[in-house]
């Protein structure tokens, strides 16, 4: 995700949170906490714990190698092979009895999983945070203008009187589903991996359960019912609602466009200095974030596609598959950062005008020699029942924020 094209499609922030620094970080981190939390169950003495531990702690160095161990990485075929080969030359510097507990019984498969899941962890939330501002700018909008008569279109063509309200909700509730399915699927998905060099943790005899449970409670994991390095299953349902929620937001955005329209003006994303300008026509307000959002949509299908395809791991560690499967389903999740921050910006400040609205319908009805039907009670049969699905939205997002 780092290629000048994709820059300003992502998410400067989940960019981060999955980059080589911050990955690797998270790799040290869980043989940080491996190594005290084996000295706790007698499987290592805690002097020699104490020293690999130190030797975990990032520092500048660690900054100014991150593209050394990157370069490395692609001989070694593992991120976390120069990373370990690194730290044990380290703790050989400081203590060469020591080096016997450093990595002890864990696999490169172990660190690569729990590092993404980490990470992975807080890229959701920066997802759930955007959604969440999306759907809040949208009760915004429905409070300000939901009752606003508003022209209809089917098959992109003019159809029938609604209310705004009314497109708001067919926009709000896909967010809100894949909202709760993400927070779900995340805690089934992003757990600690220790699983050792043939997913059996044999080498750690009877203390493996023990064990697990430890490093996940030290690293504030999920700890998955079994060992996971080839059953992939969690992680693809994670990836297909990843690329659900991208289509939701990509409707959105599409709607968003379509009424920006300056020939139709019924609806602009927010404004701001500098936001959606044209080089070469100034009188142009491009809206930028359905340009992301829609731009999401072309790019996750072939990454869930592949994360799905990388389910095929051969025997007890694929080869090729897992791999694939951690480049594509990080990008796909900062994919899916930017398209709902870039949805959020557009919407926060995003004004409505019930005036086009209104004259698109008179328009339409003059057209055609007919008066404009009636929009009351009669004529909006679920009124109630989106009165209700918007307070219990509502009630969600306050209940999340408390």
């Amino acid at each position: 995700m780092s290629n000048a094209f994709s820059l300003l499609l992502a998410h400067p922030q989940a960019s981060l949170l999955l980059g080589p620094t911050a990955v690797m970080r998270a790799m040290l981190s869980m043989e940080r906490e491996l190594v005290l939390a084996q000295a706790d169950l007698g499987l290592v003495s805690r002097e020699h714990a104490q020293t690999v531990a130190s030797c975990c702690a990032w520092d500048h160095q660690d900054e100014l190698q991150v593209d050394a161990w990157v370069a490395q990485a692609a001989s070694a075929g593992s991120l976390a092979i120069p990373l370990v080969n690194a730290l044990k030359a380290r703790v050989r510097e400081r203590d060469p009895q020591a080096l016997a507990a450093v990595h002890l019984g864990a696999t490169s498969q172990d660190l690569i999983d729990t590092a993404l899941s980490v990470q992975g962890r807080q890229v959701l939330t920066l997802i759930d945070e955007a959604v969440q501002r999306v759907l809040r700018a949208l009760i915004h909008l429905k409070q300000a203008h939901g009752q606003a008569p508003l022209l209809a279109r089917t098959l992109m063509q003019p159809a029938a009187p609604t209310v705004l309200e009314a497109r708001l909700l067919n926009w709000a509730l896909p967010l809100q589903r894949s909202r709760q399915a993400l927070s779900r699927l995340g805690q089934a998905a992003l757990t600690l991996q220790l699983a050792g060099p043939v997913g059996d943790a044999a080498v750690w005899g009877q203390q493996a359960v023990a064990l697990r449970q430890a490093v996940a409670r030290r690293l504030n994991l999920p700890l998955h019912p079994w060992v996971w390095q080839v059953q992939r299953d969690d992680r693809a349902r994670l990836a297909a609602e990843l690329g659900v929620l991208v289509g939701a937001l990509a409707k959105v955005g599409l709607d968003v466009a379509l009424m920006s329209q300056a020939e139709v003006a019924e609806l602009h994303e927010s404004a701001a200095e500098g936001r959606g300008g044209s080089s070469a026509m100034p009188h142009k307000r491009n809206p930028v974030g359905a340009l992301v959002a829609l731009s999401a949509v072309q790019r996750a299908p072939h990454r869930v596609a592949a994360v799905i395809g990388a389910m095929a791991a051969s025997q007890e560690r694929g080869l090729g598959s897992w791999q694939a499967e951690g480049a594509e389903l990080a990008d796909l999740m900062i994919i899916t950062a930017g398209s709902a921050a870039a949805m959020a910006d557009a919407l926060e400040h995003a004004t409505a005008d019930p005036q086009r609205m209104g004259v698109h319908l008179q328009t339409l009805h003059s057209g055609t020699g007919t008066s404009a039907p009636s929009l009351g009670s009669d004529a909006l049969g679920l009124a109630g029942e989106r009165a209700r699905l918007w307070t219990e939205l509502e009630r969600s997002l306050m209940e999340d924020s408390a």
